[in-house]
């Protein structure tokens, strides 16, 4: 299998990751992990912000990520936690299109990580490793972004963060192309040390653009069905516009 974009992008910015993450899906994973219990798979798991802090409630919990760069992070945290939690989570390195685990879960959920599938057959062979390891009451969690089809090219700064020693800002460029529904991210960090010496790493990553209908069709196909559909981590209704789709599922039949 060829590289995909966001190999590069975290092999690039993976020990940049944590400080710039926004948690504002913290809640809602918690809230979903105590209604639908464990043992959960959460699947693009990248340096264990959502896995460890799901651990560190009480569940089980198997994290599994493409970067080695991501999976390296998230055990060093996990080695610094208390063994109880420890014993509660299991990294493995993998593609969340392919692999195969010895177990079934209750809960399974992709925060924010569908997207960097590219192609439909990508995408459905993911749906298709949901539906093999989802128990058969268990609930599956999809976050997708059909807002992003529809904002103009754009760019944003986050920073300057202070970040071992140096002052780190990264800059985002975002541009759509609608004949391959994919949005193009170039990326630049800029890291000022105290000596004043100035590092830059430019690096991108393309995510796909789903749109409600084609991720219905998508759900259709790979044999889920809708129970609860939400606009935001607060719970918020879905409606037409939403710029986020958190789609609460289980198995067809």
């Amino acid at each position: 299998m060829s590289e995909r974009p966001s190999e590069r992008y975290y092999r690039d910015t993976a020990r940049f990751y944590e400080p710039f993450a926004t948690r504002p899906d913290e809640p809602f994973f918690k809230e979903m992990a105590k209604r639908f219990n464990s043992p959960i798979l959460e699947m693009g798991s990248g340096t264990g912000r959502i896995t460890l802090l799901l651990a560190e409630d009480g569940h089980e919990i198997v994290g599994v990520d493409l970067s080695p760069e991501m999976i390296d992070i998230a055990r060093e945290k996990l080695d610094s936690l208390p063994k109880a939690v420890q014993s509660r989570v299991t990294f493995h390195h993998g593609d969340i299109a392919n692999f195969s685990f010895d177990q079934k879960f209750s809960l399974i959920i992709i925060p924010s990580t569908f997207k960097f599938l590219l192609t439909t057959d990508d995408q459905l062979a993911c749906l298709k490793c949901v539906r093999n390891h989802l128990l058969d009451d268990g609930v599956f969690i999809l976050d997708l972004y059909p807002g992003e089809a529809f904002d103009a090219d754009a760019s944003d700064t986050l920073g300057p963060l202070e970040i071992d020693g140096a002052m780190v800002t990264k800059t985002y460029k975002y541009s759509n192309d609608l004949n391959s529904q994919t949005r193009t991210w170039d990326v630049t960090v800029t890291i000022t040390y105290k000596d004043g010496k100035v590092e830059k790493i430019e690096t991108q990553s393309i995510t796909a653009l789903t749109t409600p209908r084609e991720g219905n069709l998508l759900l259709k196909l790979a044999g889920f069905e809708i129970l609860e559909e939400y606009g935001g981590w607060d719970f918020t209704p879905y409606k037409p516009g939403s710029w986020r789709r958190i789609l609460v599922l289980q198995k067809e039949g």
